[in-house]
């Protein structure tokens, strides 16, 4: 929440939902995966911690991007954009395919 980017919260982490360490529980038609909302008044601080972060975030744009980096952008300068994908991935506009 505190680099800049693009924060990556699964639904419920700000009330301390775990999974139980699994991050792949789409399948999972049990416990693991439902919601459970006790969690929100045992995780109370948790959760008005999350809300200060960001409310915070809102206060400093300097901590989001108005537009996601681009190769022609990366080009040249010092930015090191790297996009990954089946075939292999890109740096700064140049194909690596994997071997």
């Amino acid at each position: 929440m505190l680099s800049r980017g693009v924060p990556m919260l699964l639904g419920s982490d700000e009330c301390g939902r775990s999974q139980r360490g699994n991050n792949n529980a789409y399948c999972q038609d049990n416990e693991i995966s439902w919601y459970d909302w006790r969690l929100l008044d045992r995780n109370r601080e948790l959760l008005r911690f999350v809300r200060e972060l960001i409310a915070f975030r809102k206060a400093h744009p300097v901590l989001s991007k108005e537009r996601f980096y681009t190769p022609e952008k990366a080009a040249g300068s010092q930015i090191v954009l790297v996009l990954h994908s089946c075939a292999g991935l890109v740096r700064n506009g140049e194909m690596r395919r994997f071997q």
